[in-house]
């Protein structure tokens, strides 16, 4: 309870008096802080009181509006005064904070501390600031912990975006002479500010955090805890935290704490399967694995209520197990006939609802008197004819019994047991008719999930239409049962994608959304119908139009399935738009980009793989992720000389001279110089030879391999100037595919017995595409016969090998008649550009 504040805080009205006044240089705190709260708040304003004539709370109204002023006057320097009265301060801060809950004790009617946000951080900011820097002010740990827990009990859910609270505790956490006693209970306090911020992941981690820097809990430290982790938005979160860190130090809570426990969660969104799968792992660990609490009655009964309400069968299967040999029923200790009565009726309840035990029921109702509810029950659990239910509902209401939502609800799921859900839609259909009874959403819920779990999704179809035509309205509270349909109808009817778009849609009029696991079906059954712009649709609706910045990881079967799409797909145009989907809305990882890169190249969209490149580079700088690589320019350059994209090249090339994150090597700089002989640019070809040849390790077989190409191009004099070269090297030998490169520059040029020759004396093995090699160059037909003849003699597994691989040997040979009277040059250089070219695809200069 409250000390008046009067009372309260009469020794620092005194502390004042007798303090000097803290000298203040006007500065950016008060230009940003006190003149924002002057102007934006009218602390005189009365408005949000009762003000009727017999009002107890005026008096009190008006002096939480006395209390405020005094506020803003201790803020406000006078003009031309270059000082504030930080204890006057802080005396009136007190005393508003004091004042303000009282306003209305049952805290419905209280003033909102939002209205006062602004001048309330101002003074707490302000008073702060002046302890650290001054030495004439000081405000004690007991009044920050005082003003700290005024605010969150009283005002976190109205302050909840302000900083203020967060800045106290971050104070209190680094005072070091705070025992751990309070700063135990300063740390709780902060639950119920995260609570009001709804952060329950943020929550999870202080409390983690507090138990593990704090001395092992006794029962009073666990009962504070329990206290403060019962919030609505963080007990699903805390309360299984704190009941295991209780077990793990060798102690088991008492029956008190679990019923207080089970009554905080059961007051809870128990229809959500997430929440649902929490308290039924809390019965599980504290209850059913835990002998010591099965005597608690009142626990008994709170589980069972939960169960019941949250209609979930698979916990309350695990719970009712305990009643066939763990726990007597009649061996507990009732406070009251009436407690007893209330188990045993429970017990009925949920084995007629959830197991359908015939015997067990009959044990329990020999120990209950005469109830019209469950007399109802059981009779509709006995009738093997689904035509006489009508007449049980009848009887039942003539014995008195009300047909609340509830009752009917049980009743459906009871009926359930023996009969199908095609017997119970008609049968709903008949007592609307006869007896009035609409059904309820849940029962809608209960018939829609029980068809789901036959695989019967026709069924489940009808169900939610036939729930429409009779005026339910489904909420996102039913999403998880609704996801299960769309998840089934894409799973089951592939070939039917209207009805299965048109289910959707019905669905989000009444959802707004869906779930994960709906969306990544439905994205998986537009992809396998290339409906790319529809996915996209579906994506902007679910995860909305702004980018996102999504682990793959967190939602991987909408990541996935898009990657995948994009890198299995032909379509160039279906590939891009798959592949910008997922950069928008996922954090892609870094070895995705060589794959993708590659695949648009094998596309021939090299277009799209240096855009890809691009986003790369840029998001490196932006974002601080891991820039392109060597691997990766090694690719682009590879392929981008391969299909002649100009742009490409040039483009990659002035990206890599401003790069500092690559350093350039032999592999990629041979990849570059390949790419430039591809352009037939010559000259920028011998210019990174140059650079290569400057290196410490020198040129290696590929560098000697491209270099022999462009020699190729330009005389055989050149090549042969390079081949020596190669033959000088101190570090480089010459190997099988140096001696290719050499055999086809002598083809080329006319050369094909000299090719021979050489390919005869060889100091290396030539492999299968040497010999493939000189054979297709060789283009005049008594030396291509030649070539064959000496590799059938001298390698014929090789040879044989390549006779058996189509279109491994090449037949084009050089027109002897030469009815053109052409050069034999031209002719050669026009079957040598066909070998050149032979299988490759090369992209136009301009690509749209």
């Amino acid at each position: 309870m409250l000390v008046p504040a009067a009372q309260k805080h009469a020794h620092i009205i005194r502390e004042y008096s007798s303090k000097p006044k803290s000298r203040f240089s006007p500065s950016g705190i008060y230009s940003s802080f006190v003149k924002k709260a002057l102007a934006t708040e009218s602390w005189e304003s009365v408005e949000n009181f009762d003000q009727s004539q017999d009002s107890p709370d005026r008096s009190l109204a008006d002096r939480v509006s006395s209390y405020g002023r005094a506020l803003r006057e201790s803020l406000a320097a006078p003009p031309g005064k270059d000082s504030l009265d930080f204890y006057l301060i802080k005396a009136n801060l007190l005393k508003l904070l004091d004042a303000l809950p009282q306003c209305h004790p049952n805290h419905t009617k209280r003033l909102k501390y939002s209205t006062y946000k602004s001048t309330l951080e101002t003074s707490i900011l302000l008073i702060l600031k002046e302890s650290e820097s001054s030495s004439s002010f000081t405000i004690s740990m007991d009044e920050i912990i005082n003003i700290y827990t005024l605010l969150i009990r009283n005002g976190s859910a109205d302050l909840k975006d302000s900083a203020i609270i967060s800045k106290l505790f971050s104070v209190i956490q680094t005072c070091k002479d705070l025992s751990q006693e309070r700063l135990f209970a300063s740390s709780l306090e902060f639950l119920r500010f995260l609570d009001a911020q709804g952060k329950e992941l943020e929550a999870e981690k202080l409390l983690q955090w507090i138990l593990q820097v704090s001395p092992a809990l006794t029962e009073a430290s666990f009962n504070l805890a329990l206290q403060h982790v019962t919030h609505p938005n963080i007990k699903y979160k805390c309360i299984p935290l704190l009941f295991e860190t209780c077990r793990k130090q060798g102690n088991v809570p008492s029956q008190a704490a679990l019923e207080f426990a089970l009554m905080a969660l059961k007051a809870g969104q128990l229809h959500s399967p997430l929440y649902q799968k929490v308290y039924s792992d809390f019965v599980t660990t504290n209850f059913i694995n835990t002998p010591s609490q099965h005597s608690s009655v009142s626990a008994l009964i709170l589980i069972l209520e939960s169960f019941l309400e949250s209609n979930d069968s698979k916990g309350a299967g695990k719970f009712l197990a305990l009643f066939d040999s763990v726990i007597d029923v009649e061996g507990l200790h009732f406070k009251s006939p009436e407690l007893k009565d209330q188990l045993y009726k429970l017990l009925i309840v949920a084995h007629l609802k959830f197991l359908g035990s015939k015997s067990m029921v009959e044990s329990f109702l020999s120990k209950v008197g005469q109830d019209p509810e469950i007399d109802f029950y059981w009779s509709l659990h006995n009738e093997p004819q689904i035509s006489n239910v009508v007449s049980i509902f009848e009887t039942a209401r003539s014995n008195g019994l009300e047909i609340t939502d509830a009752v009917f609800n049980n009743a459906v799921d009871i009926l359930l047991q023996n009969h199908t859900p095609t017997e119970i839609q008609n049968l709903l259909s008949t007592i609307s008719v006869e007896l009035g009874i609409d059904s309820t959403m849940e029962v809608y819920e209960t018939l829609l999930n029980n068809a789901l779990s036959k695989n019967d999704v026709e069924l489940a179809l009808s169900i939610f239409h036939t729930s429409l035509g009779q005026g339910a309205l489904w909420t996102a509270n039913n999403r998880e049962t609704l996801d299960g349909l769309i998840v089934a109808m894409c799973e089951t009817m592939q070939s039917e994608v209207v009805k299965v778009f048109r289910t959707y849609t019905s669905i989000r009029t009444f959802t707004k959304t869906v779930g994960y696991e709906a969306t990544a079906a439905l994205l998986k059954l537009f992809l396998s119908y290339d409906y790319v712009g529809d996915t996209e649709q579906l994506l902007e609706d679910e995860l909305g139009l702004d980018s996102q910045n999504f682990d793959p990881q967190s939602k991987p079967k909408i990541y996935f399935p898009l990657y995948n799409y994009a890198l299995a797909s032909n379509n160039s145009e279906n590939a891009w738009s798959a592949y910008t989907l997922s950069e928008k809305y996922f954090d892609s990882p870094y070895e995705s980009y060589y794959t993708i890169m590659n695949h648009f190249c094998n596309l021939l969209r090299p277009d799209v793989a240096l855009l890809i490149f691009k986003n790369m580079r840029n998001r490196s700088k932006t974002s601080g992720s891991k820039p392109p690589d060597e691997v990766i320019y090694r690719l682009l350059f590879h392929e981008f000389g391969k299909c002649g994209y100009a742009q490409g090249i040039f483009e990659l090339h002035t990206f890599f001279k401003m790069d500092i994150s690559v350093d350039a090597t032999v592999p990629l700089l041979n990849e570059i110089m390949h790419a430039h002989y591809e352009l037939e640019d010559v000259q920028q070809a011998v210019n990174i030879w140059t650079e290569i040849a400057s290196f410490p390790t020198g040129p290696n077989h590929d560098s000697y391999n491209i270099m022999m190409k462009v020699c190729t191009k330009v005389s055989i004099e050149d090549v042969e100037r390079m081949w020596q070269t190669l033959l000088q090297s101190p570090t480089v030998e010459p190997d099988d595919s140096n001696y290719r490169q050499y055999l086809i520059a002598n083809c080329y040029h006319g050369f094909y017995l000299r090719a021979l020759d050489i390919a005869k004396v060889m100091p290396v093995e030539p492999s299968k595409e040497t010999i493939a090699a000189l054979y297709n160059w060789t283009l005049i037909e008594h030396r291509k016969e030649s070539v064959a003849k000496w590799a059938l003699e001298n390698h014929p597994e090789k040879w044989n090998a390549l006779l058996a691989e189509p279109g491994a040997l090449k037949t084009y040979l050089l027109d002897e008649k030469n009815p053109d009277n052409d050069s034999e040059a031209h002719l050669r250089k026009g079957l040598n550009e066909k070998l050149e070219l032979d299988g490759r695809t090369i992209v136009p200069q301009v690509i749209v």
